[in-house]
């Protein structure tokens, strides 16, 4: 069993040692990833209210997956571009610069207003920072700043949840290698694409709670509601079952854990097994994918994410926060 936490790195298993499948990771990898003080440290007590508030999370990982998918999809391509461009083992520094990369990366992937599709205030200069991801060689991992554009925005327009960017940190690979399956054949060139695909005319919700207050609530909710304009940036449609590949977790977490299902196992030896195990390995997924005591994160942090200057500090406190170079090096 893993040693308390202590802020730095404990005995937990690694992608090696994983059993049969390494697909499936031990229930002591998941208490390393919320390894930070008021978590793990009582991770008895976070088993139980896992018990109690997975299930229904299931049906919201659906849905913010179905309304966000273009996000989603973009920044997961781009993170698994780049894995594939890095050696089989890959160095230190290179793994750090690919988790810096990440981490800036899953940032958006959850950041709402951050959204390329027509009908946002924001599209153009998000498209046109996306385009600037897309034109990068796979082997540059430098992550642009925001344009400019976005100094004077309201600083709450870019704060997002840290327990989304572990999510999408966590299954960048699952997400990336089912957006490049789902985009088949169709041909968008080397264009974004999504820029090029209207928002929908209604909000996103989470247990019934409208997030976006710029459009109404939806007659459904966000994971029942069909999306057949992502077809123009993708040849097959965004389903269900295509979502079951990744929530709520990818099936890494082991049945029964919070009292739920973690989502699909892929088929060993299968070309998307195959694929997403070996960018798990290359990025140190999961052994080094880790929550934060940050409970928000915003753009000019200069924490986890530094994509706009000058940075202004963590939202609230950092007291137990364990930096992310420091831990890959042992310290």
């Amino acid at each position: 069993a893993p040693a308390e936490a202590s802020g730095g790195v404990r005995d937990v298993p690694t992608s090696g040692d994983y059993g049969d499948d390494p697909w499936v990771w031990p229930e002591e990898v998941a208490q390393d990833q919320v390894r930070v003080p008021r978590w793990s440290q009582k991770w008895n007590l976070t088993k139980t209210v896992w018990a109690t508030l997975a299930p229904p999370l299931i049906g919201e990982c659906q849905g913010f997956t179905n309304y966000f998918w273009p996000q989603i999809s973009f920044w997961s391509e781009e993170v698994v571009r780049r894995a594939e461009a890095l050696p089989s083992e890959p160095t230190r520094e290179q793994k750090r610069q690919i988790q810096h990369f990440l981490r800036n990366a899953a940032y958006l992937s959850c950041l709402f207003w951050h959204d390329p599709r027509k009908g946002m205030s924001w599209s153009r200069p998000v498209a046109e920072h996306m385009q600037m991801i897309r034109d990068a060689p796979a082997t540059s991992l430098e992550f642009p700043d925001l344009p400019d554009f976005f100094s004077g925005m309201p600083e709450p327009y870019f704060w997002t949840s840290d327990a989304c960017m572990y999510w999408t940190s966590d299954t960048v690979c699952d997400n990336g290698y089912l957006a490049r399956d789902l985009k088949g054949s169709k041909d968008v060139g080397n264009d974004v694409c999504w820029d090029k695909v209207w928002v929908p005319s209604y909000g996103y919700t989470v247990m019934g709670a409208l997030l976006t207050f710029d459009r109404p609530y939806p007659l459904e909710p966000p994971a029942d509601l069909p999306h057949p304009e992502y077809l123009t940036c993708q040849e097959k449609p965004l389903t269900k079952d295509a979502r079951d590949d990744i929530c709520p977790m990818g099936g890494h977490f082991p049945d029964g854990l919070g009292n739920t299902s973690w989502g699909r196992v892929q088929p060993r030896g299968s070309q998307r097994y195959n694929d997403v195990i070996a960018c798990q390995k290359k990025i140190g997924i999961p052994e080094d994918i880790k929550t934060s005591v940050v409970i928000f994160h915003r753009a000019n942090e200069g924490v986890d994410v530094d994509i706009m200057k000058p940075f202004i500090g963590a939202l609230g406190s950092t007291e137990g926060y364990v930096d992310r170079e420091a831990y890959l090096n042992g310290d």
